[in-house]
């Protein structure tokens, strides 16, 4: 019907880069302290503080 080209529109995404800092971000994107409760993204990696 289409042939054998790719119509979807979806092209490949370079890799994130990931920030090795250690700096900590909330689900929402913002940058927290040692001090923030919940869950937390850090050097590409979930985990939840209690």
């Amino acid at each position: 019907m289409f042939g054998e080209e790719d119509l979807s529109g979806i092209e490949q995404l370079p890799a994130a880069n990931h920030s090795a800092d250690g700096a900590a971000y909330n689900v929402a994107g913002q940058r927290v302290t040692d001090g923030y409760r919940g869950i937390v993204i850090q050097n590409g990696k979930k985990t939840v503080r209690k």
